[in-house]
């Protein structure tokens, strides 16, 4: 890949660019508006000027990324683009607007590949004249700290294009999985049954997020409280609404109906998916995460807890167990929910047991990976916690029978 394109600057495609300007690509980044691309630029060129002055990179370096790093709000300056990764706003609509553009004036070999976390790759792929040369290429945040890219495909994707895939992503030093389409990502798919687990832990009444994160943590590198605000709140939730579609191994349509009187939703355009009690609390009272101070946590002073009665879905009445009992019934259930997402997806073959395994340990710092876990805890363990759970948790923790777990751990 000689000349990457990259559209959209946010947070994600900022994150990105940097991967790609530390390699010797030619990089052309598309911003919204033209002001966008000049402070982009000032701001890069001027960093660029100070650290060929302090020495901190070579004189090929620095020539080499003035000539060769380009900032537009022009789209059609894509057009001698080998590969083009679209990173703006999470929105259908636009994204779809996006691509049609492209298709009109790139060459028919030039790569066109997503970000997107939630969004329907093979729906996104309809509008293409090309399908074959689309897919998803999800990079995960903080992409400085995880060192994986989800390559996500659909029928239409062609061999040649994971390869390339495959290929870029050595290349900028990351490990790549091949997944198909969940909708969108199948590893944060995974990591929804933990949040929304933790979630349900907090509207139980019967402990603290930083509780939550401190027993997490003896199988996790980080808490899913802490995660959810570092990821925020509203964009969890808005994510979580495109992802659940036909076809989606998303858990909240499963947790829904664990709720007691909610109907069996069936999902389709006309469908209102409601998320968890708490989870709509804090997006309405724009408690959206870390980047607002305030989110399951508050950061004015430092990460603190609420008050319990804050968390507590109002009704729910359960009656609290030693500190001992409840430390392990919440990792069980916490470890357990990953494990439920690792399954569920293996049995719906959205990716292989390998790359399942790869992508959950890389994205949550594991010791050893999901599937490796329930190796060594063994068949007859694993039921045993699954029906305890299922008793103490609710019905999400039941064993399909058509999900053999001897079969898949062999």
């Amino acid at each position: 890949m000689k000349h990457v394109g990259i559209i959209g600057y946010g947070k994600m495609g900022a994150a990105i660019f940097k991967l790609f300007a530390a390699r010797p690509y030619s990089i052309t980044v598309v911003t919204e508006t033209r002001q966008e691309a000049l402070d982009a630029a000032d701001g890069f060129f001027k960093k660029l000027e100070r650290s060929f002055k302090r020495k901190s990179i070579s004189e090929k370096t620095y020539y080499f990324q003035k000539s060769a790093i380009r900032f537009t709000h022009c789209l059609e300056e894509l057009a001698s683009a080998d590969l083009v990764i679209e990173a703006a706003f999470e929105d259908f609509q636009i994204k779809t607007a996006i691509f049609n553009r492209l298709e009109s004036f790139v060459d028919s070999h030039t790569l066109i590949v997503t970000n997107t976390s939630s969004l329907s790759i093979r729906n996104l792929s309809l509008g293409f004249r090309y399908p074959d040369r689309f897919c998803g290429f999800h990079f995960f945040n903080p992409i400085p700290l995880i060192n994986l890219v989800e390559i996500i495909k659909t029928d239409h994707t062609a061999p040649e294009l994971i390869a390339n895939l495959r290929s870029v992503s050595r290349e900028i030093g990351k490990f790549s999985i091949s997944v198909n389409d969940a909708p969108g990502s199948v590893i944060n798919a995974i990591l929804a049954y933990y949040y929304i687990e933790a979630i349900y832990l907090l509207e139980d009444g019967v402990i603290l997020p930083s509780e939550i994160d401190r027993i997490s943590r003896q199988f996790f590198y980080v808490g899913p409280c802490e995660s959810l605000d570092i990821i925020g709140i509203d964009f969890f939730v808005s994510a979580s609404k495109n992802a659940i579609q036909a076809g989606t191994i998303y858990p909240i349509r499963q947790y829904l109906k664990d709720r007691g009187n909610e109907p069996d939703i069936q999902v389709d355009a006309s469908t209102e998916i409601r998320l968890p009690f708490l989870l709509e609390k804090l997006v309405t009272t724009g408690r959206w995460g870390r980047r607002v101070s305030r989110g399951i946590y508050c950061y004015e002073d430092a990460s603190m807890d609420e008050a319990m009665s804050f968390y507590q879905e109002p009704g729910r009445s359960f009656s609290a167990a030693a500190a001992a009992e409840r430390d392990s019934l919440v990792a069980l259930r916490l470890l357990y929910a990953i494990f439920n997402g690792c399954l569920f997806s293996l049995f719906h073959q959205m990716a292989s047991r390998e790359d399942i395994d790869c992508g959950v340990k890389e994205v949550l710092h594991m010791k050893n990976g999901p599937f490796a876990m329930m190796k060594d805890i063994g068949t007859a363990a694993l039921e045993k916690n699954f029906d305890f759970l299922h008793q103490r948790a609710g019905k999400r923790f039941a064993r399909s029978g058509s999900i053999r777990l001897e079969s898949i751990l062999l």
